[in-house]
C-alpha cells in the first residue's frame, strides 16, 4: 500500500497531509499529520479485532494482536479463538463451531481471512453434526440390545 504525502499553501502555517489506505492525517508538520493516520489505522483494526474477540467470547485465546509497517501505521490484527472437534462431545463442538462463525463475521467488513475462518467453523460444525448423528444411532442400537430377551 502506497502513502502519499502532500503539503498545501492556502493557509498559514504551511498544513501536511499524510494519507495511508483509507486513514488520512493532516497536520503542521509531517510527523503530526502521520501521528493521526497512526492513531486512525490503529483504533479501525482494534474495532475490527474487538468485534472478532466479543463475538467469540470465552473461546479467545490470547491477546488481540497486531502488526505495523515500517512507518508505524497498524496494517493488520488478529484474535486466536480456541474451536476445533472433539469427537467426545460432538454437542459442544458443534456450538463452539457456532460461535467461531459469528466471530468470525462479525465485524461490519469481514476480511477474506475472516471468510476462510468462518468456512472451516461450518466444516467442524458438519463435522460436529454427522457424529451426533452416528452416535445417536448408536445409542438406539444399544437401548434395542439391552430391551431385546436373551
Amino acid at each position: 500500500m502506497m502513502m502519499q504525502i502532500s503539503g498545501f499553501n492556502n493557509a498559514y502555517p504551511e498544513k501536511v497531509q499524510v494519507q495511508f489506505g483509507n486513514w488520512k492525517g493532516e497536520g503542521n508538520t509531517k510527523e503530526e499529520a502521520l501521528e493521526q493516520v497512526r492513531e486512525k489505522s490503529y483504533q479501525s483494526v482494534m474495532a475490527h479485532e474487538n468485534a472478532h474477540a466479543q463475538a467469540a467470547g470465552d473461546l479467545v485465546a490470547g491477546p488481540i494482536q497486531t502488526t505495523k509497517n515500517a512507518q508505524g501505521i497498524t496494517v493488520a490484527g488478529s484474535v486466536a479463538i480456541r474451536v476445533g472437534f472433539n469427537a467426545k462431545d460432538p454437542v459442544k463442538s458443534l456450538s463452539d463451531a457456532k460461535r467461531a462463525e459469528k466471530a468470525a463475521t462479525a465485524p461490519n467488513s469481514p476480511s477474506a481471512q475472516d471468510m476462510k475462518v468462518a468456512a472451516m467453523a461450518r466444516g467442524i460444525q458438519a463435522q460436529s453434526l454427522q457424529a451426533m448423528a452416528v452416535q445417536g444411532m448408536a445409542q438406539v442400537a444399544i437401548q434395542n440390545n439391552s430391551a431385546s430377551p436373551q
